[in-house]
């Protein structure tokens, strides 16, 4: 036994072994040879009891011989970090490349709590990258955690859920991607001018489904008074969390 997530095998080859390969690796692993017989052979291994079947390849790479052991490693495996997504925003069924470190077969993904449906390692080890599906259900901000199999949840990275419906920011509603004096200008035009508007729920800065004056007065006392802040979505674009349908959004931000 080891109490490692690798072994160091060692061996003498026949005089027709060319070279050493464990069978079922996801990647080759070749064995060093330390004389013209003897070799030795670093593998990964995880926690528990591990088959390693060894094969012994002739020159043609034909199979001319096999000897199996069974090692038991005493280690757990660490707990993972995560360091990037990629995007950091995603719709529901979307897939994100998230790196870090310490991944390890059996690995989960969280996204708010809830789990990925799908979690590919393509990079494994202390030095790790798994692309994972963005499950259901999901909207907003969430934070992103992992944990590999007996360990516990790692530290969180911010993640956004992109929701299904149109994306807008509220108070922005000139659709310029920020919120300040001309929105306030263009909601009043809007309201006594009869000017169009693309999207009525950027200017419910209220939220309460009417739009008039106060929204108005809201967006001025919140950029010169310290008033109190649009409602979501704010300060970053998102659905309406009402759904919208006493306003609507014909154009959300781009």
């Amino acid at each position: 036994s080891v109490n490692a997530l690798s072994v160091n095998l060692e061996g003498d080859g026949g005089i027709n072994v060319q070279d050493i390969v464990a069978d079922g690796q996801e990647a080759p692993v070749s064995a060093r040879w330390t004389s013209l017989s003897r070799w030795e052979l670093t593998l990964p291994v995880v926690p528990g009891e591990n088959e390693i079947t060894l094969l012994g390849l002739a020159t043609d790479n034909e199979v001319s011989a096999t000897d199996s052991i069974t090692i038991t490693s005493t280690a757990s495996y660490p707990v993972p970090e995560l360091l990037s997504a990629s995007p950091s925003e995603a719709l529901p069924g979307e897939l994100v490349l998230v790196a870090g470190r310490n991944f390890y077969p059996g690995l989960e993904i969280f996204f708010g709590g809830a789990p990925s449906p799908e979690v590919l390692i393509e990079q494994g080890g202390p030095v790790g990258r798994a692309r994972v599906e963005v499950p259901a259900g999901l909207e907003g901000e969430v934070s992103l955690t992992a944990r590999n199999t007996g360990t516990a949840i790692s530290s969180g990275l911010p993640f956004t859920v992109i929701g299904d419906g149109v994306r807008f920011l509220r108070g922005d509603f000139n659709m310029d991607g920020q919120v300040d004096i001309s929105d306030a200008v263009a909601l009043l035009q809007h309201l006594y001018l009869g000017n169009p508007g693309t999207c009525l729920d950027a200017g419910d800065v209220n939220n309460n489904e009417v739009l008039d004056i106060t929204d108005a007065i809201r967006i001025l006392a919140f950029l010169f008074q310290q008033g109190q802040a649009p409602e979501g979505p704010f300060p970053k674009a998102g659905v309406d969390p009402d759904g919208g349908e006493g306003l609507g959004c014909e154009s959300g931000a781009g």
